[in-house]
């Protein structure tokens, strides 16, 4: 049986993260980075997240769908 108590799970805004969340064991950014309005805050902002010996988990399609990343004239 596993011990679901060491879980914990916590959402927010990504480029507005509360400073005092602390640090994590593993930070997953999931199709998130190419849909930010400014992904550098959330990147900055990662370091201070992970735990040592932590992982950081990036994933991103890159998409160009216009929905998510308008076509510039």
């Amino acid at each position: 049986m596993q011990d679901r108590s060491k879980c914990q799970f916590q959402h927010g805004d990504a480029c507005n993260l509360p400073l005092n969340l602390g640090k994590f064991g593993c930070v997953l950014a999931a199709n998130l980075i190419c849909r930010l309005p400014r992904p550098t805050d959330f990147l900055l902002r990662l370091a201070s997240l992970v735990a040592r010996d932590g992982v950081c988990v990036i994933t991103s399609p890159y998409t160009f769908l216009d929905m998510y990343t308008p076509k510039v004239s």
